[in-house]
């Protein structure tokens, strides 16, 4: 089943899935894969995106959101961009997320990819926890982690994360990006 799911992405024919099973393959994928492989392919995948391209995936990721979700992603896009902010992050609106997702694409892409990479893997940022997004709150890719963080990222992220995953676990490691 791995093996499938790997060739699938690693082909790039993962655009007819529906967004809960591309979650739910990528997902799989990170258990799987090295922690050195999951913060490589998530580093290429902010850093290959552009910031619109990013901030438009979170918009609309951001769209199914609860305002505890809003507010646990507004915190994690605040603190990429240096704390503070405008208010409480549970009051942001959806295109105000995807806004501060583009300012933190464009203004610090290796901060943006730190702090995902942390969340995915279960850290704890200034005693804030991620759990709620994703993170196991053991330090370690294990069953289930990062499929709440990959949802609150949409689709074009999901499936960039999925198709670098993939092939530098087909390749032991190397992007052939």
């Amino acid at each position: 089943m791995l093996d499938s799911i790997l060739q699938q992405f690693a082909s790039g024919d993962s655009s007819g899935l529906p967004h809960e099973q591309a979650v739910s393959h990528v997902s799989r994928m990170l258990e799987q894969a090295p922690q050195e492989h999951a913060l490589g392919a998530l580093s290429d995948a902010v850093t290959g995106m552009d910031s619109g391209t990013f901030g438009n995936s979170v918009t609309s990721a951001a769209q199914n959101l609860g305002p505890e979700q809003r507010g646990q992603l507004g915190s994690l896009l605040q603190s990429v961009m240096g704390g503070g902010g405008a208010g409480n992050p549970s009051d942001l609106s959806p295109q105000e997320l995807g806004s501060l997702a583009t300012q933190a694409h464009q203004t610090n892409p290796s901060g943006l990819v730190g702090m995902l990479g942390s969340a995915l893997s279960g850290g704890n940022l200034g005693g804030m926890s991620l759990g709620g997004l994703g993170g196991t709150g053991g330090g370690g890719f294990s069953t289930g982690s990062g499929s709440g963080l990959l949802s609150l990222l949409g689709n074009p992220m999901v499936r960039q994360v999925g198709m670098n995953l993939a092939q530098r676990m087909l390749s032991g490691g190397r992007s052939s990006l």
